[in-house]
């Protein structure tokens, strides 16, 4: 339990020095200050999607490192056991995989987003 609550307030504490540090480039006008005009709710909608998309291309190289920290520092730690060794590979093969389909996802995120839906 201490365990798990010592992960959590890391996530947290992360979390919250991300976010403070967030680039200011995010606040890409997709919302119009002045409301008084004709504001399409799918607009909205889709200005939110792709600083969501932004978002997590942004934090996801941070979090695929960690993920081959930890594969490295368990395969150090295997100590010649083949259980753990191999417990060891399938998650650094499983973070490598993870990471390919993130860029992948973004990718084809970007792609919709530009060509199908006029959002740069």
């Amino acid at each position: 339990m201490k365990r798990l609550a010592n992960r959590l307030s890391n996530f947290f504490l992360w979390l919250a020095l991300f976010l403070f540090l967030a680039p200011p480039a995010w606040a890409n006008g997709c919302i119009p200050e002045d409301l008084s005009g004709d504001v399409r709710l799918d607009h909205i909608l889709v200005c939110i999607l792709a600083d969501v998309l932004t978002l997590l291309i942004t934090i996801s190289p941070a979090i695929i490192v960690v993920f081959l920290v930890i594969g490295g520092v368990k395969y150090m730690a295997s100590g010649g056991d083949e259980r753990k060794l191999e417990s060891a590979r399938r998650f650094l093969t499983l973070a490598i995989v993870g990471g390919i389909a993130i860029l992948c996802v973004a990718a084809i995120f970007r792609f919709v987003l530009k060509y199908f839906l006029g959002v740069d």
